[in-house]
């Protein structure tokens, strides 16, 4: 399962993050990998990878995307 946000970008104001709840272990550039070679533009694959146990959720199941932005600010 994955959730994506925008990360800050020194130069580009945002970029890719991705927020991943994985089951086995694997390593961000085999992430980017198999997105690339499954046709994603570039600028759409993250830069930013975060292994996480849980994504927060609202009441009904939806991720809160605005703490994982939050997250990527401190």
């Amino acid at each position: 399962e994955v959730a994506v946000v925008a990360a800050p970008h020194e130069r580009l104001g945002e970029q890719p993050a991705a927020f991943v709840l994985a089951s086995d272990p694997v390593e961000p550039e085999e992430l980017a990998a198999f997105l690339d070679g499954m046709g994603m533009a570039p600028q759409k694959i993250p830069r930013v990878w975060r292994f996480v146990d849980e994504l927060p959720r609202t009441a009904s199941g939806k991720v809160i995307k605005g703490d994982l932005e939050s997250s990527l600010q401190q």
